[in-house]
């Protein structure tokens, strides 16, 4: 049992959880259109296809021809710019919250070790998760790396057929952690690609996109 405890502890550290990913499109309502942009990202997030390397991804920063006011995103006259449709990025439930279902966790190791104990911290209404020693390592971070973040959602623009993702981050007093990402997925005017003219600008926070 002692040395169950030591490996116990010696994995206990967060485990890592993929985002939760909401996307909607922009346009004529169309949910199976929505639905197969987020099938696409889950099926391409772990190794994106070459399109999602094109795809850039702008932190509170949006290209000339474009404007965001209270939420809402236009387009200025003169630009080609394609607005395809917003998304939000949250990070998984964190600590012991992950035990209470079959988390997405990035590591393989985590699902076959975690997956098990779940059922045991449903009979236990909950305190396996919170007292055994051997869930510790199942618990979930709170955030999220933010180069991982910015992976993902170069997988999402892709999968949504995008080449420019415009974001925020909710941030942590870590600045290479993020809670969430929330923002607009875009087929930007070629003549701004090649540019490269864009401004700072503040993206909405989640509860007004």
């Amino acid at each position: 049992m002692r040395l169950l405890l030591v490996f116990a502890l010696a994995l206990s550290g967060c485990a890592t959880l993929n985002p939760r990913v909401r996307y909607s499109g922009f346009g004529e309502a169309d949910p199976a259109r929505d639905r197969e942009a987020l099938k696409r990202y889950l099926s391409t997030r772990d190794t994106p296809p070459p399109a999602a390397s094109s795809v850039k991804v702008l932190v509170d920063t949006i290209p000339e021809g474009l404007e965001i006011k209270e939420g809402s995103i236009q387009v200025s006259d003169g630009y080609e710019h394609q607005v395809l449709g917003k998304f939000t990025a949250a990070s998984g439930p964190g600590m012991y919250l992950s035990l209470l279902w079959f988390a997405d966790y990035t590591s393989g190791f985590h699902k076959g070790y975690c997956y098990p104990q779940v059922p045991l911290t449903w009979v236990t209404l909950g305190m396996w998760g919170i007292l055994v020693p051997l869930a510790f390592p199942c618990w979930g971070s709170f955030t999220i790396d933010k180069t991982d973040m910015i992976g993902h959602l170069k997988a999402l623009g892709a999968a949504a057929g995008g080449n420019m993702v415009i974001t925020g981050f909710a941030t942590t007093q870590d600045q290479d952690s993020v809670f969430m990402a929330t923002g607009f997925i875009i087929r930007a005017d070629p003549r701004t690609l090649e540019s490269g003219k864009h401004r700072p600008q503040k993206v909405a926070p989640p509860n007004q996109i």
